[in-house]
């Protein structure tokens, strides 16, 4: 397998911007070149991500979420790093429901403490894309336009990198069908609580992106700004009609509108019998893979709904969303 520099002429002061069709495809770049261990994820990672790490042979380990946070708990895996610091090669932080409001610094400071050639990832792909300048942390930022992300092309994803991490792109296929397929592996693999999912296929979109970096970030900033001001229109929608108490704070509340339910799958049916639709993300990914007790993650992807608020969902919609969660529960 080839690989292929690429130029980091998009380069800011302190940290170089890498460009992709596929977020996906960055984070499987850095990590082939970079890790040197074991990658600490967070139990209700996306499923994509442990994909991307089988597919380029590298092994994970999961770790619990905080409790008020939802992100990977920074004590659990500093207690793992402390014990045998070079046993790992890098850490994930995910933006759960794009909470974009914890501060990760010192968390990441704590892990280059004990072993600095360990990778720092913050994963922000559910929250707003970001190009202002802004403080950063992790040795990778990233962020996603993809399917169903605040900002949602269908395409595109780029991160903040650190300038000593030159990015190079590794040379391989991609078939669109192989992607599909995959997709309908994770499926399969919640329904029966195993991993199901062949990662050796041509699924990861390698294809270079068609258009600038400029012309994308231009599209998404308008877009963003029109996105974020109907999320809200629409969340003001639930928050009026549903009770406080089952709604998660504000700041989980940009990429959908999160709630947490004693009954969720009475719930969801009562929202698909009446033609609307809602999600239960993200799944305890990490019982796919061991037997192992995440009991935060655990707990919440057994109670969690997320109610979109994209441009699906109309302001009627929401209201007849809100109206038929309220009286199920």
């Amino acid at each position: 397998m080839r690989n292929e520099k690429l130029s980091m002429d998009l380069s800011t002061k302190d940290k170089a911007i890498v460009f992709e069709s596929r977020a996906s495809f960055i984070l499987f770049n850095l990590l082939k070149s970079y890790c040197k261990g074991i990658v600490l994820l967070p139990a209700n990672v996306c499923p994509i991500v442990p994909a991307v790490l089988l597919k380029g042979k590298l092994p994970f380990q999961f770790v619990d979420i905080e409790k008020e946070s939802l992100s990977i708990n920074e004590e659990l895996a500093l207690d793992l790093i402390k014990k045998n610091p070079k046993k790992y090669g890098a850490v994930l932080n995910v933006r759960t429901y794009g909470n974009s409001s914890t501060d990760v610094t010192s968390f990441f400071k704590n892990v280059k403490y004990y072993n600095k050639e360990i990778l720092t990832i913050d994963d922000c792909c559910l929250a707003a894309p970001w190009f202002e300048n802004k403080s950063f942390s992790s040795d990778l930022e990233i962020y996603s336009t993809g399917y169903s992300k605040v900002v949602e092309l269908g395409w595109g994803g780029y991160a903040y990198c650190k300038k000593k991490y030159r990015y190079k792109r590794e040379c391989i296929r991609f078939k669109e069908d192989d992607h599909n397929k995959l997709l309908n592996q994770f499926y399969e693999s919640f329904r029966k609580n195993e991993w199901k999912v062949s990662t050796d296929s041509e699924w990861l979109n390698s294809i270079k992106p068609g258009v600038s970096f400029e012309k994308y970030k231009e599209e998404v900033l308008v877009k963003r700004e029109k996105a974020i001001e109907h999320k809200n229109i629409i969340n003001k929608i639930y928050k009026t009609i549903l009770p406080p108490e089952i709604c998660l704070p504000d700041e989980f509340q940009l990429w959908r509108f999160n709630i947490i339910v004693k009954n969720p799958e009475v719930v969801l049916k009562r929202i698909f019998d009446n033609n609307f639709f809602a999600s239960n993300h993200f799944y305890n990914v990490s019982k796919l893979f061991d037997d192992k007790s995440n009991i935060v993650s655990d707990d919440l992807s057994r109670k969690v709904l997320n109610l979109f608020n994209d441009f699906r969902v109309s302001e009627s919609d929401a209201y007849s969303i809100g109206k038929t969660i309220y009286n199920s529960l």
